[in-house]
């Protein structure tokens, strides 16, 4: 009884992930904060080397996982997938807010005033680094990657995108825009990952368009306290520009999410890689 209790898909997803979150924090509370905080007297360069390393931690938990408990292989971070598709995911993604940005410096409703000091700016990127790499190893790794194997591709990439969405909720200024805004972009990123079946794609994608934000100076999904590396002057109809939730939820950055949606779950089809519900296993591995 027990035995099948720990093997049901929902309880393995939540017990994998309550696992790598408190490994993670662990290592960090336990050995890397204090060891670093000890050698390097440099707060920020601590930080950064700190947020490195949880990152790593995270893969590697998320290995033992996939080892000892879901008995499957580590192929979705293959390493021989990983420069060109962390090229491209981390290109497309920091181009589609750039593209957003432009859009709006070209009509005037966006203004660079000063440039920012670089090391800060680099210490976001490494938090943000560890942040997006939590939730592709759990949203999608974990759990689009089950939910796909026992109710199939479509009603997988639905039900994670909403569950993606969920804890966001808790983000200052979400409203219906950021919902429907952070929902696309589960279904984005989980389209990029059942079309490659890696996750080199939607975690570079997730960085390159969650560091896009502090770059250009916007608010990454109502959060304070990042460091930006433009100083800039945002004005124009929330519609366009984004709410105080950020860039994130203009109508330019859903339209683009609905665009990527479209293709990649296009060459997830293409491939032959959507899963039916009725299937037992997944789908093909990738070439």
């Amino acid at each position: 009884m027990i035995k099948q209790i720990v093997q049901h898909p929902v309880v393995k997803v939540i017990l994998s992930t309550v696992f790598i979150l408190f490994g993670t924090f662990a290592f960090k509370e336990v050995l890397t904060k204090p060891i670093l905080s000890g050698v390097i007297s440099d707060d920020l360069v601590a930080k950064l080397i700190g947020a490195t390393i949880s990152t790593l931690v995270i893969v590697g938990l998320y290995y033992l996982v996939l080892r000892f408990y879901f008995k499957r292989d580590f192929s979705e971070f293959s390493r021989k997938y990983a420069l060109k598709e962390l090229t491209i995911g981390f290109f497309v993604g920091f181009l589609a807010i750039a593209s957003v940005v432009s859009i709006l410096y070209f009509i005037g409703f966006y203004e660079i005033t000063g440039i920012n000091s670089i090391l800060p700016f680099m210490a976001t990127f490494t938090l943000v680094m560890g942040g997006v790499m939590m939730e592709e190893v759990v949203f999608r790794g974990l759990l689009l990657n089950t939910l796909e194997k026992w109710k199939g591709t479509n009603l997988a990439l639905f039900v994670s995108a909403i569950i993606f969405q969920l804890p966001h909720f808790m983000n200052p200024h979400e409203a219906a825009l950021p919902a429907l805004g952070g929902f696309l972009f589960g279904v984005a990123t989980g389209c990029m990952y059942t079309a490659t079946r890696r996750l080199w794609v939607p975690f570079a994608f997730h960085l390159g368009w969650n560091i896009a934000q502090p770059f250009f100076g916007t608010t990454l999904s109502g959060i304070g306290g990042f460091n930006f590396l433009f100083q800039t002057n945002i004005t124009g109809p929330e519609l366009l520009t984004g709410s105080a939730f950020g860039i994130e939820d203009s109508l330019l950055s859903i339209l683009t999410l609905m665009l990527l949606s479209l293709y990649y779950y296009r060459q997830t089809r293409k491939k032959g890689y959507l899963v039916k519900m009725s299937s037992p296993s997944l789908a093909m591995e990738a070439n």
